[in-house]
């Protein structure tokens, strides 16, 4: 089970390129991935991963796209939605006035209904969120295709953005399964990496599960 807690000690609006701007400082209790007796992750352990945020000179616009995991697994590791509470509470913090934030839910497919193009107009992401989070909305299932998720979450920037702090905040429980379907994720020695993309086009990817095959860029 995963517990994500973010605190805001300013409002956040990306970023430096002004260095410092942001200072972050994060504590992790009971760690994230934990083996049970059969080698498997153990969802019944807790872990509750605290980020504090800390504005620290003039902000840089931020573009942040939320993908966010909604295969079947999530039912075990977060019954709670801690993750769609996480991502609620953040994109509160953003700036209306210079900040974009975007959404993507996924699992071997894009869930289309709670897909939203980068925006300021931050309600509409929230009313999907706050619908997900009273389990009036959808529900999880499939399995976890982490190629689908990145490159959807790549096509939602632009080239166009100057003087932007692009980033992807992923939110998942475990590692691409199956993993018998070579296309569910490409490491960044591989071919056509998304992980690769992302870096190319100056994206970074923020990471939060307990399987990290990804490099945190």
């Amino acid at each position: 089970m995963i517990t994500i807690v973010l605190y805001g000690s300013a409002i956040l609006s990306g970023s430096a390129l002004v260095e410092p701007y942001l200072r972050v400082d994060h504590e992790v209790t009971t760690p994230i991935c934990v083996q049970g007796s059969e080698g498997a992750p153990d969802y019944a352990r807790r872990s509750t991963v605290t980020i504090t945020l800390e504005g620290l000179g003039d902000p840089t616009p931020v573009e942040v796209v939320f993908a966010i995991d909604y295969s079947n697994t999530m039912k075990i590791s977060d019954p709670k939605n801690a993750r769609l509470v996480a991502t609620k509470e953040f994109i509160k913090n953003l700036n209306k006035s210079s900040d974009r934030a975007g959404l993507v839910y996924w699992n071997n497919s894009i869930i289309e209904s709670r897909v939203v193009n980068l925006t300021s107009e931050f309600d509409e992401i929230i009313a999907k969120l706050d619908k997900d989070i009273s389990g009036r909305g959808v529900s999880p299932e499939g399995f976890t295709d982490f190629n689908r998720a990145l490159n959807a979450s790549i096509d939602m920037f632009s080239n166009k953005s100057k003087n932007t702090k692009k980033c992807i905040i992923f939110l998942s429980d475990g590692e691409p399964k199956p993993q018998w379907i070579p296309s569910i994720y490409t490491p960044p020695d591989g071919e056509s990496s998304p992980v690769n993309r992302a870096k190319d086009a100056g994206i970074q990817i923020w990471t939060e599960y307990s399987y990290l095959p990804l490099p945190i860029l």
